[in-house]
């Protein structure tokens, strides 16, 4: 009798482990959203921010404008595939610039080539790559 109580305390005692370990699931987060932070920081010229949401030793060379506001409201990204380490967002739509001189820019990001951000889990999502259809 004491070894099937033993017994059935050694598998609640590994049921309860177990779910606690399942419950500390780390959060990759939201690509789609990591996605639309990392192009605003990098048409912004945040570079503190995009080295963030990029991958280790990725080196983009574009340079942002700080002085540029940048509307994304009609720019639309979604989540082309997804695997445990790697996801593909694609993007639409149009973006907005306004200049420090209110100058006002509409561009159609289809036409730009811009469709894919490639992301990678490095303790998170982070971008390593920007596929273009040109």
């Amino acid at each position: 009798m004491q070894g099937i109580e033993r017994a059935a305390r050694w598998a609640l005692a590994a049921l309860v482990i177990a779910a606690a370990l399942a419950a500390c699931g780390r959060d990759k987060g939201d690509p789609v959203d990591i996605s639309r932070q990392f192009i605003v920081a990098l048409w912004t010229g945040d570079t503190e921010r995009v080295d963030k949401l990029s991958c280790k030793d990725t080196v983009w060379n574009f340079t942002g404008d700080p002085s540029l506001t940048v509307d994304v409201a009609r720019m639309t990204l979604a989540v082309a595939s997804e695997t445990d380490d790697q996801v593909a967002v694609t993007v639409s739509g149009s973006v907005t610039f306004i200049s420090a001189a209110d100058q006002v820019e509409v561009r159609n990001l289809d036409e730009m080539g811009i469709t894919q951000f490639v992301l990678q889990d490095q303790n998170g999502w982070k971008v390593c790559d920007i596929r273009s259809s040109r």
